[in-house]
């Protein structure tokens, strides 16, 4: 059974925090979930975050302020 999970998180900003964590995290779930048992929705532009209920479980991300800013 596919689970969809949403990785919330401040990611393509150029943010090393924020994508880094967003890279292992999505790394980590390919390595120990096989292929068809979950879909990984990232926090990306165009994703609405105000409606929750089509998602199984969701994950805030962390980061940090290190940007080239």
């Amino acid at each position: 059974m596919n689970k969809t999970i949403l990785y919330i998180g401040w990611i393509g900003y150029r943010n090393l925090g924020d994508d880094l964590l967003w890279n292992l995290f999505r790394d980590r779930a390919d390595k120990y979930f096989g292929s068809g048992q979950i879909t990984i929705v990232p926090s990306l532009s165009g994703v609405n975050i105000q409606h929750l209920e089509r998602y199984d479980t969701i994950v805030l991300g962390e980061g940090s302020l290190i940007a080239p800013t």
